[in-house]
């Protein structure tokens, strides 16, 4: 299993406990996919440095996923104020005018 594959912690704004169950999951995809195939001289500490290594990397990955998720909705929160204000200011001339 490569680091690409290792399921993403919850979305903010979703329960704690699937948060939870997403980061266990998340810790048990990177431990097995360390597991099986290591030299048994690898030490415990060695392991674990690993694992948060890997921990990190999707953390960061998901950090950036929100970041650009924020950006697209202030992309478009921008755009419905544009379309409101024209909108709102079509149907003052068309108050406004005499027939």
């Amino acid at each position: 299993m490569d680091e690409g594959d290792l399921p993403l912690p919850a979305a903010p704004g979703s329960d704690s406990q699937q948060a939870a169950l997403n980061y266990s999951t998340l810790a048990s995809a990177v431990a097995s996919a360390n597991g099986p195939s290591q030299d048994p001289s690898i030490s415990s500490t060695e392991t674990l440095l690993r694992n948060i290594q890997g921990l990190l990397k999707v953390a960061a990955d998901n950090a950036r996923q929100q970041e650009r998720q924020i950006n697209y909705e202030k992309g478009t929160n921008s755009n419905m104020v544009y379309l409101l204000s024209l909108a709102q200011y079509y149907m003052y001339l068309a108050a406004t005018q005499k027939c």
